[in-house]
């Protein structure tokens, strides 16, 4: 605006009220502002941009003045535009190496820490002998898995352990069952007769051993040979502790047989029953000042498990109030390494806890973890194939654990963004033989920057992506990376007061609409929506969104009974 000095000042009275965006709360409105007429004034042309910082409960730090010239004729039209800046509260978490798995706020069931890895014992495993012998060894040629004859194994197909003709046994594998109690085993078991091998005779038994930590076999069920036939047995039994240790191991012995015509006994679907819960349990976190871990007063953001996830296991998650020790409706039992805090009704639930679940088919692979971040912080260590993640590669190939390049080739991570406001972001990796790019939108040209990076997005940028490009003749190694971002909140319901004579020469503050660029409320003006769907399976929810440039719309949704498909 033209500035003269001999001008009238005009005292402006700046009313904005702040609330939190998705990630954010309602804040008090800002106080009420007159900016006095007496203060020295740096002059300005028109569409000159001028930043005015109004913080909720604080005086402007920034006071502005209109000067209107007195010596040109009336004014007939005057025009502003206001932009908001986004106001930054995050807070970050992260557990990562032993002192965080074993925090003595933290319960462990049957989980351990090695090397700063969160992981379990395992599933003791069973054999079903569909598909080999799985790891069972054999003392001679008189015992062995057979497929033959079908009324040797349990079920329409598959396989068995046979023994038969004289003295042999079948052992397992080795599995750590150190720690447990109460550990079931079962197994199936069918006495030959004719057209199925051939009946043993009395002394022709078949015992069932486990073996100590000592490594003394010792029998804890016998099969009488001589006597009414066992056929299709379904034996069960609960392990005595002497055969749960590091090293646990089974057998199965024939006692002695007539020769290879005679004797035989068929065993199917050995198990040794999954033992109690694997599972570790959070310190408490959020904005209680009671927390083991801390994080800013509002909306929460998601919480990321940076995992490795063996084929064949899976870690599930369930959060709890701290303060009940109740499970979170709508939060339980989930699979997957993204848990959805920024659902959870934050002005309730000021104090939560993180439970996992690990499953695997055995020790060897089960789910490791090894980091939990949250409040905007991001780390991956490339232990899963990050392309499941929306990673992109050209001349590149993800390996044990990092990403490699040759031939100029080039990594693209997914757009990072928020679905609350982004005040900046910070970029930190562990790489070799590369160049950093970043970008905040896809019509942007790549920019170079040097990590660690802080980057800032402009009022209406709301995303970035990465790009990585292999920089010399030697491979390219990107080991990790670590992403912040900075969320905050924006203005809600802006509005103008000249003089403070209590009418608004601009705005008209609306309850139903969200900050701004963040449509957050639904039409009713509210955050969230109750809704019954009765017998016609059928509900609905208005709200208001943007009619054009609409670049990511979402809602979460949650049963207040936990179940919903």
């Amino acid at each position: 605006m033209a500035a003269s000095p001999k001008g009238r000042g005009v005292a402006l009275l700046v009313l904005f009220l702040f609330v939190m965006g998705p990630y954010t709360t309602f804040a008090p409105p800002a106080p009420v502002v007159h900016l006095d007429a007496e203060q020295a004034v740096v002059s300005v042309g028109e569409n000159t941009p001028v930043t005015v910082d109004i913080r909720t409960n604080q005086a402007s730090l920034t006071s502005f003045e209109l000067d209107v010239p007195t010596n040109s004729g009336a004014i007939t039209s005057l025009d502003m535009s206001i932009q908001s800046e986004t106001m930054e509260n995050s807070q970050t978490l992260l557990w990562e190496g032993d002192a965080a798995w074993n925090h003595v706020d933290a319960v462990k069931n049957n989980t351990f820490s090695q090397s700063g890895i969160l992981t379990g014992d395992g599933s003791a495993p069973g054999y079903d002998f569909n598909n080999g012998a799985q790891g069972w060894t054999f003392s001679n040629s008189y015992s062995g898995r057979v497929t033959s004859p079908s009324c040797g194994y349990n079920g329409s197909s598959g396989g068995s352990i046979r023994t038969y003709a004289g003295s042999t046994h079948a052992t397992s594998p080795a599995t750590n069952l150190a720690g447990r109690t109460n550990i079931p085993f079962h197994a199936w078991v069918h006495e030959g007769r004719s057209g199925c091998g051939e009946t043993p005779d009395s002394g022709e038994n078949l015992q069932f051993k486990y073996k100590t930590a000592g490594g003394q076999w010792t029998t804890f069920h016998t099969f009488q040979g001589g006597g009414s036939q066992t056929s299709n047995f379904h034996y069960s039994t609960i392990l005595p502790a002497a055969a749960l240790h590091t090293a646990s191991q089974f057998r199965i012995q024939q006692t002695s047989g007539s020769g290879t015509c005679c004797d035989y006994w068929f065993v199917d679907d050995v198990k040794v029953v999954i033992p109690p819960l694997t599972s570790w349990t959070s310190p408490t976190f959020g904005y209680n000042s009671s927390n083991s871990f801390s994080l800013a007063m509002g909306p929460y953001a998601p919480m990321h498990i940076n995992a490795d996830l063996p084929m064949g296991s899976s870690l599930t998650w369930t959060l709890i109030d701290a303060t009940t020790g109740d499970n979170l409706s709508g939060f339980e039992n989930i699979e997957g390494t993204l848990v959805h805090l920024d659902a959870v009704d934050w002005e309730t639930y000021g104090a939560l806890r993180l439970r996992l679940i690990f499953e695997g088919l055995d020790a060897s692979s089960m789910p490791s973890v090894e980091s939990i971040t949250a409040g905007g912080l991001l780390k991956d260590t490339f232990s899963t194939d990050p392309m499941n993640r929306g990673w992109t590669m050209n001349n590149s190939t993800y390996l044990a654990g990092s990403i490699t390049s040759i031939a100029n080739g080039t990594v693209h991570s997914p757009w990072f963004t928020s679905n609350s406001p982004l005040a900046g972001y910070q970029v930190a990796a562990t790489m070799q033989e590369y160049d950093a790019y970043v970008r905040h939108d896809e019509a942007d040209v790549w920019v170079a920057v040097t990590l660690p990076y802080s980057g800032q997005l402009e009022a209406n940028e709301h995303a970035f992506q990465l790009m990585f490009m292999h920089n010399s003749t030697q491979p390219a190694l990107l080991d990790e990376i670590q992403v912040t971002l900075s969320t905050g909140g924006r203005v809600h319901s802006p509005s103008l007061d000249l003089n403070g004579d209590g009418l608004l020469e601009w705005g008209d503050p609306d309850v139903r609409i969200g900050s701004w660029g963040f449509q957050d409320h639904f039409s009713t003006g509210e955050k969230t929506h109750r809704a019954s769907f009765g017998f016609s399976g059928l509900a609905e929810a208005s709200t208001w969104i943007p009619a054009s440039n609409l670049k990511h719309f979402g809602v979460s949704v949650s049963s207040e009974n936990g179940n919903m498909t």
